[in-house]
């Protein structure tokens, strides 16, 4: 992973947090990237594991992000309200995604079948497991299940989110990253079902906002919910770290997850009621 180390040098926690944007470029390189090394060494599972090498590549980065980020809740700032206090951790969180969907979708339209059936073996059997994949941004939730059914799968994996951060550092990059390779699935099937009529490039380019604005409604606070309660564990696990000013960076933990659970509610309110009727 050299290439990694190579482009790190080119970034720093400071300038990610001037220039978000440039993590949506990173994330299209080390996606890129880490989809065809997993092909290379492991194709077998390379669904599998090219999710993981895009959680390694970006990893350090981000525990940079939210070491800031905490050390901000050091200081107890009273001039910064809550949401600017973490604005830029959920700005890189927000590239991150935003560019492994737009990597991960690309290369499912532009390569052959038979590739892609490999390289996104696990998120295509996924996808076929949701009845409605429009309306579905979590782990193999369905419009057909009941409103209690999506919200407890969806808190369940906002729960994932924060103790894979709090124990890991980072750990929300990894759900990020498995959410957006189905819905990569999503965006390269729209594509593939336009190019026996026009150009592999102009289905991408049709497909890409088609298929984001499909899910927005919802899926936005959705995927919101799972980075906040990544950071709400990222925080956490380094104020202990440090062990200053502890109180404080519990408070926020806290009020960081139970805000993501509120936005959970919210989001699947929006998928089961209004969503459909749109």
């Amino acid at each position: 992973m050299n290439i990694c180390m190579v482009l790190e040098s080119f970034l720093s926690s400071k300038s990610l947090e001037r220039k978000p944007f440039e993590m949506f470029i990173y994330s299209i390189l080390m996606a890129s990237f880490s989809l065809f090394v997993s092909y290379i060494i492991f194709p077998s599972a390379a669904s599998i594991v090219f999710v993981f090498l895009i959680t390694l590549s970006i990893a350090p980065l981000v525990y940079n992000v939210l070491k800031d980020d905490e050390l901000i809740d050091e200081e107890d700032n009273q001039d910064m309200n809550f949401f600017e206090t973490h604005e830029d951790v959920l700005k890189v969180y927000a590239n991150f995604f935003l560019g492994v969907v737009v990597a991960l979708s690309f290369w499912y339209t532009m390569l052959p079948d038979v590739l892609v059936n490999i390289l996104f073996n696990t998120q295509i059997s996924v996808f076929h497991s949701i009845s409605n994949i429009g309306t579905s941004t979590a782990f193999a939730t369905a419009s057909s299940f009941s409103f209690s059914t999506i919200l407890i799968n969806n808190i369940k994996v906002a729960t994932i989110s924060f103790f894979m951060s709090f124990f890991f550092g980072t750990g929300a990059i990894f759900i990020l990253s498995w959410n957006a390779s189905v819905i990569s699935v999503f965006i390269g099937t729209i594509a593939k079902g336009m190019v026996h009529k026009t150009s592999a490039l102009y289905a991408y380019l049709y497909a890409l906002p088609t298929g984001l604005l499909s899910i927005a409604l919802h899926g936005i606070p959705e995927i919101a919910a799972y980075c906040i309660a990544g950071v709400a564990g990222g925080i956490l696990s380094a104020g202990i770290i440090r062990n200053k000013n502890i109180n404080v960076i519990i408070k926020d933990s806290l009020y960081l997850f139970a805000l993501s659970i509120f936005v959970i509610f919210v989001s699947v309110i929006i998928e089961v009621y209004i969503t459909p009727i749109i």
